[in-house]
């Protein structure tokens, strides 16, 4: 039963919708306004003559954001995972995928490690004998609740290419939120950033960010040119909105910090909050809905995470804290009396 203390009305606290705009008033008008200007899905190519101009529009400033040449919008991560391995493996290229690597990326032809030192060691070993190399990691997995550790990415030679998934990393991370782009954007090798809008921006699709020329290589093949792109409303919503999404980081920080006051073990900065058994249990009984996964597939252990955005109230978030901050006490206190 719910225990009183607790609002049958809080939000729940189990999925990514890390900025809180899945039903933020302000950003659901844009996404209403962008319906009403071009119709609930645009079905079509990209490449054909009637593609609404808002694609475009929003692949120019979300690359303004990001300081970047070229962004590529798509109508998802994983479509464009596929569109990449695929393009990297008929390049020549020997794709490696690291520990953190999300299921998509791990493909037929890809080589794939779950151990990162023997990852790193093999990408070098590769690179510096003049081979044609791609790394694949995702920079944060949230339902491990970890982050990639990358900086050995800064010594690949510039024929290597390094391809970061920010699926939930992208709005979060980074000034501005601006991920791993901007924290990497001075890599020798060549830096390809693919990431879901969804985690960040309640957005269905998902962008490449990139050199001209990559992008340019992505948009030629049929894959793109036949797949439909975003419903383009949610275009117009990030095309307009943009700076009200990425205001909403605020709100987000103050969150993310109470609840690791309470003493959660996250990645810092990041809004997924790995559970103990004990916490996951604290939580269960006082009625508070969080995440419970099966990943990558469901015969893999059952992982409890506690997810918090910038739409969960200063109350709610106040509340949950100080379940979990008692939890970590009853823990301490039983450890002590072993």
């Amino acid at each position: 039963m719910r225990r009183a203390y607790l609002p049958a009305t809080m939000r729940a606290f189990d999925q990514p919708a890390y900025l809180g705009l899945d039903r933020h008033p302000e950003w659901l008008a844009l996404v209403g306004e962008g319906m009403a200007l071009y119709g609930v899905h645009y079905a079509g190519s990209r490449g054909a003559s009637y593609c609404p101009a808002v694609y475009a529009d929003v692949e120019r400033v979300l690359a303004a954001w990001l300081g970047a040449p070229a962004v590529t919008l798509v109508s998802s991560g994983s479509l464009l995972a596929v569109m990449m391995v695929d393009q990297l493996l008929a390049e020549g290229y020997a794709v490696l995928a690291g520990p953190l690597a999300h299921a998509c990326w791990r493909r037929a032809g890809v080589v794939a490690f779950e151990d990162a030192e023997a990852w790193r060691r093999r990408a070098l070993e590769l690179a510096r004998r003049g081979a044609r190399v791609a790394i694949v990691s995702d920079r944060v997995c949230a339902v491990r609740c970890r982050k990639a550790k990358l900086d050995w990415l800064r010594g690949l030679p510039s024929g290597a290419v390094v391809v970061l998934d920010d699926s939930h990393a992208i709005g979060v991370l980074g000034p501005r939120g601006g991920g791993s782009w901007v924290e990497f954007g001075g890599l020798p090798a060549e830096l390809i950033v693919c990431a879901s809008l969804g985690k960040s921006f309640s957005v269905p699709g998902a962008v490449m960010v990139s050199s001209r020329a990559r992008a340019q290589r992505l948009r030629s093949t049929a894959a793109f040119g036949g797949a439909s792109s975003v419903p383009p409303g949610y275009a117009h919503a990030l095309a307009t909105g943009l700076d009200l999404a990425l205001a909403q980081r605020t709100r987000l920080s103050a969150n993310e910090a109470a609840l690791a006051e309470a003493g959660l073990a996250h990645v810092a900065d990041h809004p997924a909050f790995s559970l103990t058994e004990s916490q996951a249990g604290q939580l269960a009984a006082a009625g508070v809905a969080f995440a419970r996964t099966r990943y990558p597939t469901a015969e893999s252990a059952e992982v409890s995470r506690l997810v918090v955005s910038a739409g969960h109230s200063t109350e709610e978030v106040a509340q949950v804290a100080t379940l979990l901050r008692g939890c970590s006490l009853a823990e301490a206190a039983e450890e002590g009396s072993v």
